[in-house]
C-alpha cells in the first residue's frame, strides 16, 4: 500500500543507509458472486521510535517530545469506499491496525482524523477506543493534496484542500478492544 500512496517503502538512517519500514497494510475485500474480489477499504499503520515519531508529529500547542512514547504507531489512512460505509468495515480496519501495533510493542498510537466539511468524521471511532484529541489543525492538508473529494478540488484546479484534521493519541496497551468482548494478549 505504500506504493499506492506514492511513498517510499524504505527509510534512510543517519548514515544514509536504507532500512525497511515497519508497516502493516490492511485491505477489506468483498467477494462477488462471480468469484472475483473487490477492494472496499484499507489502511496503514507504521511503527516509529521516539525520535522519528517526534519528527512525524505536526507542530502544535503541545510538547511533541513529551507526547511521543518509546515505540509508537501512526495510523495512516482509513479509507472505506462510500458505497460500503455503515457496514463496520472502518471499525474492523481500525481494530486490525491497533491489534498489529500492540502485538509489535507500541506504547503510543497516533492518528490524524480528517474533519470533513459535511460533519462526517472519524471522531466516534477514536472515542470508542479511548483516544484523546490532542489538537485540531485547520487547513491541515493545504499544500499537500492536489485532489480532495470532500473539498471538490482536482489536480487541474488552482485551489488547495481546506479540510481540517485532529491529532488523536492513545496510550497502549489496550486491555480490551471496544466491542470485542475479548482481551488482547501482549
Amino acid at each position: 500500500m505504500y506504493q499506492v500512496a506514492g511513498w517510499d517503502d524504505k527509510n534512510e538512517d543517519e548514515d544514509g543507509d536504507e532500512e525497511a519500514r515497519e508497516v502493516c497494510g490492511v485491505i477489506a475485500t468483498h467477494g462477488r458472486e462471480d468469484g472475483q474480489t473487490v477492494d472496499v477499504g484499507g489502511g496503514l499503520a507504521e511503527l516509529f521510535d521516539h525520535d522519528a515519531m517526534v519528527e512525524q508529529l505536526p507542530d502544535g500547542r503541545f510538547d511533541r517530545d513529551a507526547l511521543a512514547g518509546h515505540r509508537n504507531a501512526m495510523l495512516w489512512f482509513g479509507i472505506v469506499d462510500p458505497a460500503w460505509r455503515g457496514h463496520g468495515i472502518g471499525h474492523r480496519l481500525f481494530r486490525a491496525r491497533i491489534e498489529w501495533a500492540q502485538a509489535h510493542g507500541a506504547d503510543m498510537v497516533f492518528a490524524m482524523g480528517w474533519e470533513r466539511p459535511d460533519e462526517r468524521t472519524s471522531r466516534p471511532l477514536f472515542e470508542r477506543y479511548d483516544f484523546v484529541p490532542v489538537q485540531r489543525f485547520d487547513e491541515h492538508y493545504a499544500g499537500t493534496r492536489d485532489a480532495c473529494p470532500d473539498c471538490g478540488i482536482w489536480p487541474d484546479d488552482d485551489r488547495e484542500c481546506s479540510c481540517a484534521a485532529t491529532l488523536w493519541a492513545r496510550e497502549m496497551p489496550l486491555d480490551r478492544l471496544a466491542g470485542s468482548g475479548g482481551v488482547l494478549e501482549r
